[in-house]
């Protein structure tokens, strides 16, 4: 990904910026040539860091957690996720005051709430919006055991 950030980079790289090569050429010619990208199980290690360490998605059996780790400068996120018949539309935005939102419906204020996820065929919304601080950062935003389900 660092490799093909730019359209000089990626002519030298020539691999798709969304993988891992499983090597990097240093022989004369290739120097900086990506090599065996689609043969290497990087990839989807690197997308699930991003999805659950960064974007903080954390899904365990029908209990969702959204625990982001962005950079101060990220104004946001969204994700559109699939949960059996039912569409989950998560988006994470920056805001004055932290909180969140489950179908419109203002959750618990002192802790990252979990939501329980419906499989009722329905389209949800939830929505984070992170105070000044990431949540790593703002003890409002802390991940509790306590913390209620949306439903």
């Amino acid at each position: 990904m660092e490799r093909a950030r730019t359209p000089q980079a990626m002519t030298i790289y020539q691999g798709e910026p969304y993988v891992v090569a499983a090597d990097v050429s240093a022989s004369e010619g290739r120097r900086g040539t990506a090599g065996w990208t689609w043969y290497t199980g990087s990839s989807g290690w690197m997308y699930r860091i991003w999805l659950e360490d960064v974007l903080g998605f954390k899904l365990r059996g029908k209990l969702l957690r959204i625990t982001p780790a962005i950079p101060e400068d990220w104004p946001g996120f969204e994700i559109h996720y699939r949960f059996g018949k039912s569409m989950y539309h998560v988006e994470v935005s920056r805001a004055q005051n932290a909180g969140a939102l489950f179908d419109g419906v203002r959750q618990s204020s002192t802790a990252t709430p979990a939501f329980t996820l419906l499989d009722d065929g329905r389209e949800h919304r939830i929505q984070i919006m992170l105070g000044a601080k990431t949540p790593l950062e703002n003890p409002a935003l802390q991940l509790t055991e306590q913390s209620p389900a949306a439903r």
